[in-house]
């Protein structure tokens, strides 16, 4: 018996944020978690994004998204914003990551994310004498690189 391939494998992804450079996300592996159950299932998503909800199984989901199977890359972003009173230019995704980005049936690029679900760089703030502008990102993991978002280590 020859079983069907998993819908949620075959969706079509885009690459826009990849567009963008390494220097505003690292490649990330995913967790390996000894244990997947679907707590939750949003069958109004599968059809905005085009599936037939009664087409997807439930180990489909566990799959694709508890299990991350065939997908590549998974990019941790790297951005700046507003965190504890101030502005924070080394701000990250923390343990989550972009499983990736697809059109709704409307045409809007949607991202689908997950959290806590794998290790992402770690941050080591530096602040030279000079200025608090010079801090900067050692990312402890793969990938790293500069952005103006993200200054390269003196």
């Amino acid at each position: 018996m020859h079983e069907r391939p998993n819908p949620l494998l075959a969706l079509p992804f885009e690459s826009s944020l990849e567009g963008l450079g390494p220097d505003y996300w690292d490649v990330v592996e995913a967790a390996r978690f000894p244990l997947t159950r679907l707590r939750f299932r949003n069958d109004d998503l599968l059809a905005q994004l085009g599936l037939d909800p009664a087409a997807v199984r439930d180990q489909d989901l566990e799959a694709a998204y508890g299990r991350f199977e065939a997908r590549t890359p998974l990019l941790a972003l790297s951005y700046h914003g507003f965190q504890f009173g101030s502005d924070n230019p080394f701000l990250g995704d923390g343990r989550g990551f972009l499983y990736g980005q697809l059109r709704h049936r409307r045409g809007d690029l949607q991202d689908l994310g997950t959290k806590g679900s794998g290790t992402t760089p770690c941050i080591d703030w530096v602040s030279p004498p000079a200025a608090p502008s010079a801090w900067w990102k050692q990312a402890r993991t793969s990938g790293g690189g500069t952005s103006p978002l993200r200054p390269a280590a003196p």
